[in-house]
């Protein structure tokens, strides 16, 4: 099988508090983590600051470093920026698997100079973005393919223990697959509650075709991308309220596939609806970049109000 490239643009804004930093003992090897960020479901990152060095050799120094978390065993080219201050920096790197990458920005007595600005008002912010590059054997998708003809055939099946009721209407799914699609379910239909002793449960709030395509995700059984993309928001707003994160990361990477500069505004908005986080993260990172290269954005008057002064305020902190 020929193998796919895949380019996956990352981004990370780190804001950590003066006192924090300042609270390690000169000379400790203490350290500062970000919160973990995960750009697909195999890959996550996440930056850590070592104000007083990360081992012994470089007990004088102040590293940010970029952790990548690689669920598989392939090899990975980052090209990315580190901003801290005036420090800036442009890498290109390769990983391969589990690895990190670690910036000098200056030296442990430098870091605390108000000279190098390191900090703004108690507080020191780390940028960092680049995008991530790295094939795959096509192979995967014959992988996918069997376990698509396998939730077909559970889907198929005539043995089906629960449905769904839509304005009258039937959509039957097994109880176990429910379960574990959505914790939610699940403990509805173990509670004891009128829903599991009737085997069913009405659906007020959504049509039909919405219900029918979240129960067809969940057996993994293809769905059109034109019928997932027209009911976007409902489909969203059913997984996030019924806790199926695997079914709304589903519809995630179907949509992100069809991000660009037309639609970007219009899909924002539909992540802030269905607190989509990842869509909403490739959202704001296309906008920012589109900011700064000063490249036109369809509807940009729709785009939620918030999110827009959020962009614009994290531009020229980014500019500054």
């Amino acid at each position: 099988m020929s193998p796919v490239d895949i380019h996956l643009p990352f981004a990370i804004k780190w804001v950590i508090k003066e006192s924090d930093i300042k609270s390690l003992a000169s000379g400790n090897s203490g350290a500062f983590h970000s919160k973990r960020k995960r750009l697909n479901p195999h890959i996550q990152y996440h930056l850590s600051l070592f104000p007083f060095g990360s081992k012994e050799e470089n007990r004088q120094q102040t590293i940010i470093a970029l952790n990548l978390e690689l669920g598989r065993s392939h090899k990975v080219s980052a090209d990315f920026s580190v901003v801290v201050g005036k420090f800036s920096e442009s890498v290109t790197h390769f990983f391969n698997k589990t690895g990190i990458y670690e910036s000098v920005i200056c030296s442990s007595q430098e870091l605390f100079d108000p000279e190098k600005k390191f900090f703004t008002d108690g507080e020191m912010i780390v940028n960092v973005k680049g995008v991530l590059k790295f094939s795959e054997e096509q192979i995967e998708n014959f992988v996918q393919t069997n376990a698509r003809n396998l939730g077909k055939a559970l889907y198929e099946r005539g043995d089906k223990d629960f449905a769904f009721v839509v304005k009258g209407q039937q959509i039957q799914i097994h109880k176990y697959i429910l379960g574990v699609q959505s914790p939610v379910f699940d403990r509805m239909v173990q509670s004891g509650m009128k829903e599991s002793k009737n085997n069913y449960v009405e659906i007020p709030n959504y049509p039909f075709e919405v219900v029918e395509i979240i129960v067809k995700l969940c057996y993994d059984v293809f769905v059109p991308e034109a019928q997932i993309y027209e009911n976007k928001v409902q489909l969203f707003e059913f997984a996030d309220q019924y806790q199926m994160d695997s079914i709304k990361e589903m519809i995630e990477t179907m949509i992100i596939k069809k991000l660009s500069v037309i639609n970007v505004c219009s899909l924002t908005n539909c992540a802030i609806i269905g607190k989509a986080e990842n869509l909403q993260k490739h959202c704001y990172n296309l906008l920012m970049k589109c900011l700064k290269e000063e490249t036109i954005v369809a509807d940009l008057n729709i785009l939620n109000k918030d999110f827009k002064l959020k962009l614009l305020e994290d531009a020229f902190v980014f500019v500054g």
